[in-house]
């Protein structure tokens, strides 16, 4: 009996460090990224928009400052995650690699926190692309703004 707990213990570790490889190897093409790239194009259109405010005497230009904002702030909140990504998954290969034999119950805790930190990495990313939906269309009204008061 205890041989075959040793054995699916064993299963269960192979398992989660190919897991946990697979996933590190990956993990940068997630949605951070993506988020990081769209809010960098979200900040370049904002800019020429902007450029293209001030060069035609549209003084109310400062509505603009609110979608830039909310670029930079999703900018910034998508390193962060990258960032806080990056050191779990260290954590968790370190935890893995170095540990020759686990217990159930640690391989349990470990799951268990890798599921939790997940979970508040997904509700960070709903909020990233809910700015980033807000960010898009604060940029149309103030470019429908621009264009009504121009003609």
């Amino acid at each position: 009996m205890i041989e075959n707990s040793m054995e699916d213990i064993k299963k269960d570790l192979d398992k989660m460090k190919e897991t946990i490889l697979n996933d590190y190897q990956y993990y940068d093409r997630r949605f951070d990224t993506v988020s990081m790239v769209f809010s960098g194009f979200g900040l370049y259109g904002c800019f020429e928009m902007l450029k293209w405010y001030l060069t035609s005497d549209y003084k109310q230009s400062f509505w603009l400052a609110i979608p830039i904002i909310l670029w930079l702030i999703i900018l910034f909140w998508g390193l962060h995650n990258i960032s806080r990504e990056k050191r779990i998954r260290e954590y968790y290969m370190q935890q893995i690699m170095n540990i020759p034999k686990l217990e159930s119950s640690d391989l349990n805790d470990i799951k268990k926190d890798n599921i939790e930190l997940e979970d508040k990495l997904r509700n960070s990313r709903k909020w990233i692309f809910s700015f980033s939906i807000l960010g898009v269309v604060l940029m149309l009204v103030s470019l429908v703004c621009f264009l009504m008061i121009k003609s």
